[in-house]
Formats: C-alpha cells, structure tokens, sequence
C-alpha cells in the first residue's frame, strides 16, 4: 500500500489550509456584500468585515444573516459533494474549504451568546430573541463542532499513514501552522476596527479550523480505508497564496466599494 510522506502531507496541508482559510473569509464577507448590495445600499468590503449604508432592520437582518448561512450551506455543501475533488493539493484544498467554511457558521452560533457584534448575535439581537435562543444557539454551535471534528478525522485516518506521528502532522501541526499564518495575514487587516470588531474578527481567525486538533477525541473509532495523496512540494499553490495573501492586505484592507 503506497503512503503518503509526512513532511509532504504537512507542508500541502499547511499551504492549503491558509489559501482556503483566506478563500472561506473572503466569500463569507461576500456573501454580506452581495446581499447589502442587491438590496439597495452602498457597501464596502473589507478583508474581515462590510460596512453597509443601510439603516432599517429588515436589511440588517439580511446583511448579517447572509454571512453565517451561506458559509454553513456552502461548506456542507463542499464537505459531501467535494470528497473526492482533487488526487493531491486539491483534494487537501476543497477538504480545508468545506470544513472551514461550515466551522464558520457554527462558530458564529457558539459565539452569539458572548458576542452581539457578531453575525448571528447580531440576527438574534435585532429581532429581540428571547435568551434561550441565545444558548439554543450555542449548542447548536458546539454540536455541530463537534460533528466537523468527528468528519474530519476519518481525513486524518484516510490521508495519514496510520500512525500517530503522520496523523500529528496533518491534523494538529498544518493546523497550528496554517492558523498561525492566517492570524499573521489578518492581524494587519484589523488595526483600524473598533475594539470589540477586532475581537470577533480575530476570534474568526483563530477558531476557522479549531475541529481539526479534536479529531483526537474520534480518530480511534473510525475505520476508513487508506487513500494515497499525489503529493509533491507546492511550490505554485505557495506563490498563489502569497499573492492572494498580498490581495487581502493590500486590497480588501483598504475596501471595495459598490453603490
């Protein structure tokens, strides 16, 4: 049975988890944009964050809950339709995408609680929801975390060789590297939000992938065949997540702006 190399899964990880951490953020925002535009109102994009024109609740509303659902349905969306996309840094790609885009909309439940600012605080608070919707929420939100961390280790167990160390490689170090690289790129792009924006924005960051380090608590109850990576130095996906790195910073940090 052919393996994959660890220092290669773990290097394709890393690269693929900060170009689709940076394609979930953007797509997250845009999915605000579009709505806030479509309906009328000038709208800026930023790398973390809109700023719309709009000033009456129902749009509001719209506004702050396009972000959280559309990433909810689009990375489940990806996770069960997208499993087999790719033979080597794709398949890591469209895998790190669909599970960081619905880690999205379930973070984004768990925090409503904690985080009005927030999108679906945000949702909740300006339609007066009562408080148990409010934890209603954050277990939804725990839940579905949860359920991501066990669907993600039958990756692990399938792209890893079998042995602890590899599945360390994949699932906990690309993580922490990939993370650590995502909060660096952002880190720049939040300096001028408010306090409590800065907060929810790098809480986002941090917490895009926060499933992949608990497949540990599930990895010893799945059985999944082995599935060989084509896998080789990312040296084009590396420069194509530079630039699109270089675009969040140097673009969408300064906005766009529609209407």
């Amino acid at each position: 049975m052919a393996t994959t190399s660890r220092t290669q899964l773990l290097v394709n990880s890393s690269v693929a988890l900060v170009l689709a951490g940076m394609t979930t953020v953007t797509l997250h925002e845009l999915a605000h944009f579009v709505t806030s535009s479509a309906l009328g109102h000038s709208t800026t994009l930023f790398a973390t964050s809109v700023d719309s024109a709009a000033t009456d609740v129902p749009t509001n509303i719209a506004t702050a809950a396009a972000g959280p659902l559309f990433s909810l349905v689009f990375g489940l969306a990806i996770v069960f339709g997208g499993r087999l996309w790719g033979a080597g840094f794709g398949r890591l790609f469209w895998m790190w995408l669909g599970f960081t885009s619905a880690q999205t909309g379930f973070g984004y439940l768990m925090i409503a609680i904690i985080a009005p600012v927030g999108d679906t605080g945000k949702v909740l608070e300006l339609l007066g929801a009562p408080a148990i919707l409010f934890w209603v929420s954050l277990a939804v939100g725990i839940a579905g975390t949860l359920w991501l961390s066990r669907l993600f280790a039958t990756r692990v167990v399938a792209y890893s060789d079998g042995t602890e160390p590899s599945m360390r490689a994949f699932g906990i170090f690309s993580w922490l590297i990939g993370t650590g690289a995502l909060v660096l790129i952002y880190a720049v792009t939040v300096m001028t939000l408010p306090a409590d924006a800065i907060f929810v924005s790098m809480m986002g960051i941090v917490a895009l992938a926060i499933f992949a380090p608990m497949f540990s608590f599930f990895y010893k109850g799945v059985s999944v065949p082995h599935e060989h990576l084509a896998l080789r130095t990312p040296i084009i996906w590396i420069v194509v997540t530079v630039v699109a790195a270089l675009v969040v910073i140097l673009v969408l940090n300064r906005g766009v702006t529609l209407g």
